[in-house]
């Protein structure tokens, strides 16, 4: 994983405005009311929450770090940052605004993509009172959101302002769609928010005499550490991306190499640093311990069997024709003479070959049609992390597809 598609530079100019989605209206899959009964769900062992203020006084911001994200999430497995990580996007705004919030399920790869272009950049024209309904995300990301198979969680809040000091009920019933028992502070929302993720807080510098005060509420509120300030909308992904890096392990001092290793300008790198170096310290002297949850090996051990015991067995496609016949043919010499330079995401994780037909089961996950299948026969679980399903129900994953002939068109005439 890591070539090609996601090999761009963190520093590119060109954006996705064409195709993010500037209808003004919330797209249904990207409405919070949908996990009303039901949580949304991440299964990856490295879940990354992305929460952005998309709302006026943030200017071109949202539109910048938006555009950046394909790259962010190719660095991150590229330079090994996190092993089995996903994103799920949030965009925030006021209460008042047409659309106050937007949340992307779980998606990883080339996926991450597909989730951008449903999401709505529009938020409103900027601040009245200098507040946002970020105790609103903190909420449902609290409340609303199961980890499932999880090792480390992070939580991004990028903003400029104050969220609410009172997150009333009627506001989680009306945008969310779920009955509270008691307005909540909005303080004690994020303090609860801060057992289950790894929170940080980028902090958009606004005004020099307003901001000084709502600097101050969020290091009240989840510590002077986790408040990482920028002035320069283009460092924000590197200051996220090496927030996750040092909190998993990699030093500054190998994150700030990497960065000369891209091509960052020395301002920029003396900006990032700066931003990460009292939370870094605080690492180094334990005065900060991330949330990390410790994964049942024992569980995961036999599950692994049975996948590997599934895997061996699964022999080969049925097919009912032989243009099909030759075409699979093709398609396991290329997976054959061509291993560790397919995407990762273009290969079945049950067939270990390349997606001959792609299809993606409920929870996102993509698999090979025929395998899957097999699979559902003897179990109720998503072979790739163990985790019970609400349905067995497969869609054909028109994306996948699109994608796996176009690297098949490009190796065919080598095999």
């Amino acid at each position: 994983m890591g070539g090609g598609y996601y090999d761009r530079s963190m520093d590119t100019n060109t954006t996705s405005s064409n195709v993010i989605n500037n209808s003004g209206k919330l797209d249904p899959l990207l409405d919070p009311k949908q996990y009303k009964d039901t949580n949304m769900v991440s299964t990856t062992r490295q879940p990354i929450v992305f929460a952005l203020d998309v709302s006026g006084s943030m200017s071109e911001w949202p539109q910048i770090i938006y555009d950046k994200m394909p790259m962010f999430y190719g660095q991150i497995m590229m330079q090994g940052y996190l092993t089995d990580p996903s994103i799920s996007f949030c965009a925030i705004a006021d209460l008042e605004d047409d659309v106050c919030m937007q949340t992307s399920r779980f998606a990883k790869a080339s996926d991450i993509d597909e989730q951008l272009t449903k999401i709505n950049l529009g938020g409103g024209s900027g601040p009245v009172q200098r507040q946002e309904a970020y105790e609103l995300t903190a909420y449902f990301y609290h409340k609303m959101c199961d980890l499932q198979n999880c090792e480390m969680p992070f939580f991004f809040l990028t903003c400029d302002e104050d969220y609410h000091s009172v997150l009333k009920r009627d506001w989680v019933k009306q945008f969310l769609g779920r009955d509270s028992e008691a307005d909540i502070q909005g303080k004690k929302i994020f303090q609860l928010l801060m057992n289950k993720f790894n929170v940080f807080i980028i902090k958009k510098n606004y005004n020099s005499y307003l901001e000084a005060g709502e600097l101050n509420q969020w290091h009240d509120t989840v510590g002077e550490n986790r408040v990482l300030c920028i002035s320069n909308p283009k460092a924000c992904i590197d200051l996220i991306l090496g927030a996750i890096a040092i909190t998993y392990g990699t030093t500054l001092e190998k994150y700030v190499e990497d960065m000369r290793t891209r091509g960052q300008t020395e301002d920029r790198i003396k900006e990032v640093s700066s931003s990460l170096n009292l939370y870094n310290e605080c690492l180094k002297n334990k005065t900060i311990v991330p949330i990390r949850y410790e994964v049942a090996e024992e569980k995961v051990s036999s599950e692994v069997n049975k996948l590997n015991d599934f895997c061996k067995n699964f022999s080969s496609l049925k097919l009912d024709s032989e243009e099909k016949i030759q075409r699979y043919n093709n398609y396991l010499k290329i997976s054959n003479d061509f291993q560790g330079k397919i995407p990762d995401e273009l290969i079945c994780p049950l067939t270990n070959k390349l997606i001959f037909d792609a299809v993606r089961i409920c929870d996102g996950t993509v698999f090979e049609r025929q395998a899957i299948e097999k699979w559902f026969m003897e179990n109720d679980t998503n072979p790739v992390n163990s985790n019970v399903l609400t349905s067995k129900n497969l869609e054909t994953d028109v994306k996948t597809n699109a994608e796996v002939e176009e690297f098949y068109e490009s190796y065919k005439d080598l095999i």
